[in-house]
This record gives structure tokens, C-alpha cells and sequence, in this order.
């Protein structure tokens, strides 16, 4: 895959997508920047949405 290819890329939704493309990564050396930037944008994915309105502690949780 050329770095253009990537660039024009959109990142996977499904979770199929997501585990073909880590296994791919996996599967050589050469992905492991891919597989780095593929975990690092899911992981702060997840922040966003743990620190988003969606999980904010409001009445009774906070003392």
C-alpha cells in the first residue's frame, strides 16, 4: 500500500475491518508504524469518548 493510498485512506468503523487490518499489520515488520498509528488514533478515540458528556459524573457519584 502506498503512503498516498493510506493518506486518501479512511480509517476502518467495523470491527471486521479493524482485526483484518491489525492482523495484517501483525503479520510484518514492516506495518508496525501502521499498527502504531492505527492503536494510538483508537486510543484516543476512546479517551474522548470516556471524558465526552456520555460518562460525566454528575449528582450523587461526585462527593
Amino acid at each position: 500500500m502506498s503512503s498516498q493510498a493510506d493518506i486518501k485512506r479512511q480509517n476502518p468503523q467495523s470491527v471486521g475491518l479493524m482485526v483484518a487490518s491489525d492482523k495484517r499489520f501483525l503479520a510484518k515488520p514492516e506495518f508496525r508504524i501502521q499498527l502504531g498509528d492505527l492503536i494510538s488514533e483508537e486510543a484516543r478515540k476512546l479517551e474522548r469518548t470516556l471524558n465526552g458528556p456520555d460518562f460525566a459524573l454528575i449528582g450523587a457519584f461526585l462527593q
